[in-house]
This record gives structure tokens, C-alpha cells and sequence, in this order.
């Protein structure tokens, strides 16, 4: 079965960023956040007893369900100027999944909740990962990498998201 993969841009500044990759709204700072949007976080809130902080570089993906919720915070690596960098992150909580580049080495089988390390890519490089659980997601990324941009893959269950975190460098 082919899976879907949404492209999610953002441009980010300051503060930490949240992304809801899960199945309902997040009511934050009475603000509604619903699947598949980002949110800035710039003071300290609390939201279903985990306390989200404005840590600068950090990104917090929610992508549980209302009776288990589940978060995953991870430092955005900041490609350095003129490049781009690539994350994957397995959102399932219940198995591995097996990511492969294309044209390139495979990866190690990726635990439940577990993220890759960032790599650094040059730009523009064309990108294309495969990856599947053995089971039911069989899922092919393709995008060409962009100066000054971080590319994360959220694989789940049921949609999969592709941020693509734009850093704007300012000059002196």
C-alpha cells in the first residue's frame, strides 16, 4: 500500500517550534493547533501535564491520541549557510521501520520513537528515501534539498509529514 506524504514548509526565526502530527486539536495559549500545523512557542505552557518551553532550536512533534498522548522533542540541526540537512523520525510506538536512500546506503532499522542523527547535505541534491515496517507502510520521499533548510520525515501509521524548516540568516 502507498502512503501519503504531506509537505509541511515553515520559516522559522525564534523561540521552539511544535508540530501536530497527531489525530485531534491541540488547544495551546488560546490558540487551536489542528494536525498538520505548526505552532511558535515563545513563553512556558503547559498542556496535558508536559511543560513546553521556548528553547531556541528545539522542536516538539505531538503525534498521540487524546487518551495517549505522546511527545518527541528533538534539537533542530542547523545546516551550515548555503546547505540543508535530513532527519527521520519513526513516530510509531508499537515497531521499527526500514529507511533506505535510493541512489545510497540503507539505514539501520529504526526503532519505535527513535530519530536519526541530522546529515548535512549539499544543495540542490535530489533526495529520494524509501521506507516500509514489513507490514503495512511502503512509502517513497523525493524532494530536492534548498539552502539554509532543515528536512525532517515524520513516518506514522496513517499520514506522514515532510517539514521542511527554513532558517533565515541575518548578515552584519
Amino acid at each position: 500500500m502507498m502512503h501519503v506524504i504531506i509537505h509541511k514548509p515553515v520559516t522559522y526565526q525564534e523561540g521552539s517550534l511544535l508540530f501536530n502530527a497527531g489525530k485531534e486539536k491541540l488547544l495551546l495559549n488560546k490558540s487551536t493547533i489542528v494536525p498538520g500545523e505548526f505552532a511558535v512557542i515563545t513563553k512556558s505552557t503547559v498542556y496535558r501535564g508536559r511543560i513546553l518551553t521556548p528553547v531556541k532550536n528545539r522542536l516538539t512533534i505531538y503525534y498521540g491520541e487524546e487518551n495517549k498522548p505522546a511527545w518527541k522533542e528533538i534539537n533542530l540541526s542547523i545546516p551550515p549557510d548555503g546547505e540543508a540537512s535530513f532527519q527521520i523520525l519513526n513516530t510509531f510506538d508499537d515497531r521499527k521501520i526500514f529507511v533506505k536512500a535510493r541512489y545510497g546506503d540503507a539505514y539501520p532499522a529504526l526503532e519505535a520513537g527513535a530519530a536519526t542523527e541530522p546529515i548535512n547535505l549539499f544543495v540542490p541534491m535530489d533526495v529520494v528515501i524509501d521506507a516500509d515496517d514489513g507490514e503495512k507502510i511502503n512509502m517513497t520521499l523525493h524532494y530536492v534539498s534548498q539552502p539554509n533548510q532543515a528536512g525532517i520525515l515524520l513516518v506514522a501509521e496513517t499520514v506522514s509529514y515532510f517539514l521542511m524548516i527554513t532558517y533565515h540568516r541575518t548578515t552584519i
